[in-house]
């Protein structure tokens, strides 16, 4: 029977629909249904072996689903080779022909393609001028540095004018300072080029700084799709809570429907050090500096352990009994 992509009334650019991915016994994607939209900045985020490079590589058409469809642009693209799909795709390790130029790596796809050289030549001079990278045509990839390799490999992607642009992970080989640089380049081409972007991450801080949307996984599965701020302030469940960013996840009973169990979700920069009687009390056990000040580890006599922020001016010792609050507004009910 022949798959139908889901209806929206959304201008929805990638549609997977009921996708499944079997290695053996090992089941890698189960039942995952995704909608990406025109445009956005999408990215795919969880721990290693959560499954989101095997959904990258089910969009870019390097893997086969065991069952369900890939929609691109509205048309199925289940079965269809990676060079037929409107997609391209920036690698880990970028990839790049170590005997050709800049300009010559660019160039390649596009005669593989078809382009006339001259259509393509103009198309190379357009992209590198895109990335920052106008004046670097004559070099090889080996003269570079590893931002403009990245770079490099980023105007290759760029050039045959995708409609969706894949990510794997692409800013895992730099230092630092240089990912953040990337970032914000990263951020610019997008707004630029004007296409969708799908990326691959286990970097929370990267996913949250970048991402229009973010879909989270644990185990082949989908557990929460939104905004990096509804992800951040509304996690759907502990596994979110806890992996976006450091959470406070106090076990409770929730009494009021009948009896539930759960966790109280706190953000450490919400909880207060109150001088008197607190919500709780505990013993500092572990101070770090983060640079902008410090994070307080404050274990109570059960052993649950809560983060905080030092309060700024008031250097706290370890081993001091200290009093913890928090508004009613900052916390979150959550199911396990």
């Amino acid at each position: 029977m022949m798959q139908q992509p889901p209806i929206s009334g959304e201008d929805i650019i990638v549609s997977l629909n009921r996708i499944r991915l079997e290695y053996g016994d090992v089941t890698a994607l189960d039942d995952v249904h995704l909608q990406i939209r025109t445009g956005e900045f999408f990215t795919l985020l969880g721990p290693s072996g959560c499954g989101k490079t095997s959904l990258l590589q089910l969009i870019g058409g390097f893997q086969d689903p065991t069952y369900g469809a890939v929609f691109i642009d509205g048309k199925d693209m289940t079965r269809v080779p990676p060079y037929a799909r409107p997609v391209n795709t920036v690698f880990q390790n970028f990839a790049l022909f170590p005997h050709m130029t800049v300009a010559s790596n660019i160039r390649f796809g596009l005669e593989m393609l078809g382009w006339p050289r001259a259509k393509a030549d103009r198309r190379v001079a357009e992209v590198l001028e895109l990335v920052g990278l106008a004046g670097f045509g004559t070099r090889f990839p080996q003269e570079l540095s590893g931002g403009q390799q990245q770079r490099t490999a980023l105007a290759r992607a760029l050039a045959p004018e995708p409609r969706v642009l894949l990510l794997d992970e692409p800013m895992s080989a730099l230092d630092l300072k240089l990912r953040k640089e990337m970032q914000g380049e990263l951020a610019r081409l997008h707004r630029e080029a004007g296409i969708t972007f799908i990326m691959v991450t286990h970097d929370q801080e990267e996913a949250l700084s970048l991402s229009d949307r973010i879909a989270v996984l644990r185990y082949g599965k989908l557990r929460q799709v939104a905004s990096p701020e509804e992800l951040y302030h509304r996690p759907a469940n502990s596994f979110v809570a806890d992996f976006l960013g450091e959470a406070n996840l106090i076990p409770a009973k929730l009494l009021n429907d009948g009896p539930a169990t759960g966790v109280i979700m706190v953000r450490p920069e919400a909880v207060t050090v109150r001088p008197g009687a607190g919500r709780v009390s505990g013993v500092v056990t572990e101070r770090r500096f983060l640079g902008r000040g410090y994070e307080l580890t404050v274990t109570h006599v059960t052993g649950l352990m809560l983060h905080c922020l030092e309060p700024s001016g008031a250097p706290l010792s370890l081993g001091q009994v200290i009093h913890l609050d928090w508004d009613d507004s900052a916390q979150l009910w959550l199911e396990q």
